[in-house]
């Protein structure tokens, strides 16, 4: 009861969202998802300027509740008006791999790696996915070198390019 009379109290600025994201959250453990939709619909309606924003928090709680339709219905939104964002190709991306449609998970990876050649973070996860997801390891190890070259010492990278050699049956290498 405190914590919800103290979120409500952050008014626009830089700590709003993560406050109705907490509040949100809040209900969706009282599982009380369509209240935690509510929220997220009366915050895009008073700071429309942050509309793009909500949505994006909006997309993780639909995931978080299994709601996986109306999340990917939701990021084809935010991709509608950001088609540049990389980071919403990249999570529908994982989410269409989680659902098992692995053609469209590679193309929208694919799509995130066109947009930031240079991130690894995104270089990790399409390598990986289409290592793990369609068979060309050649082409999964070429993009996880990259990505590790940029951060050598990242464990997620680390760990796919082991994965990555090891279906390529180099073994000696994918152990160490």
């Amino acid at each position: 009861e405190q914590a919800v009379q103290l979120l409500g109290r952050i008014g626009d600025g830089d700590w709003l969202l993560p406050a109705q994201d907490g509040l949100a959250r809040l209900a969706e453990a009282g599982g009380e998802t369509e209240a935690a939709d509510r929220l997220w619909q009366r915050v895009a309606e008073r700071y429309p300027k942050r509309a793009f924003e909500v949505e994006t928090y909006r997309v993780a709680m639909l995931q978080r509740t299994g709601r996986d339709e109306e999340a990917l219905k939701a990021l084809a939104r935010v991709l509608f008006y950001r088609p540049d964002d990389y980071n919403a190709w990249l999570a529908r991306g994982a989410l269409l791999d989680r659902l098992g449609r692995y053609d469209e998970a590679i193309a929208d990876m694919r799509e995130a790696v066109r947009l930031r050649p240079h991130a690894a973070v995104t270089l990790n996860a399409c390598g990986y996915t289409i290592g793990n997801r369609s068979g060309r390891h050649a082409e999964a190890l070429g993009m996880v070198r990259r990505a590790m070259e940029i951060v050598p010492d990242n464990a997620a990278i680390i760990d796919s390019y082991g994965w990555v050699l090891y279906h390529l049956g180099r073994l000696p290498e994918a152990r160490s």
